[in-house]
C-alpha cells in the first residue's frame, strides 16, 4: 500500500480509544491532572507494523507496544497532545463510525480536564 490512511482510521475506529489517564506535574507529584491517551490494540504483529507506518509516515515517536499476557496481543500508547493530534489529522476522512468521531472532537477540545494540587485531592477523600 502507498497510503495507508484509510487502513488505519477503519482500524482505529474498531480497535482505538481516546481517553484520559492521570499524569504529574512534578516528579514530586504534587500536583496531577488527566490528560488525553490515544491507545490502540491488537496483534502484536499488526500493532508493531502500525507503529513503524505512524513513524515513517506522520513522524511520530516510535513506541515500545505494551505485550499483553499471552505474548501475542499488545497496546500503542501515545499520550502527546502532538503526536495524537498528527495521527487524527492523517486518519481523518469519511468517518465510519460517527460516535468515534465526535467523541474525538469533544476530547481534542479539551485535552486537560482538570489541573487540581495533591494535598486537596487528599483533603477531599
Amino acid at each position: 500500500m502507498d497510503d495507508y490512511s484509510d487502513f488505519l482510521q477503519a482500524y482505529i475506529e474498531l480497535h482505538g480509544r481516546l481517553d484520559y489517564s492521570t499524569r504529574y506535574m512534578s516528579k514530586n507529584k504534587r500536583e496531577r491532572y488527566r490528560g488525553l491517551r490515544l491507545r490502540i490494540y491488537g496483534n502484536y504483529i499488526i500493532i508493531n507494523s502500525i507503529n513503524n507506518i505512524l513513524h515513517r509516515y506522520i513522524k511520530v515517536s516510535l513506541k515500545t507496544p505494551q505485550l499483553n499476557i499471552n505474548k501475542k496481543t499488545a497496546i500503542l500508547y501515545y499520550t502527546s497532545f502532538k503526536e495524537i493530534d498528527a495521527i487524527i489529522n492523517y486518519i481523518s476522512g469519511t468517518p465510519c463510525f460517527l460516535e468515534f468521531w465526535q467523541d474525538v472532537d469533544m476530547k481534542l477540545k479539551k485535552p486537560v480536564i482538570y489541573k487540581e494540587p495533591l494535598k486537596k485531592l487528599l483533603k477531599n477523600l
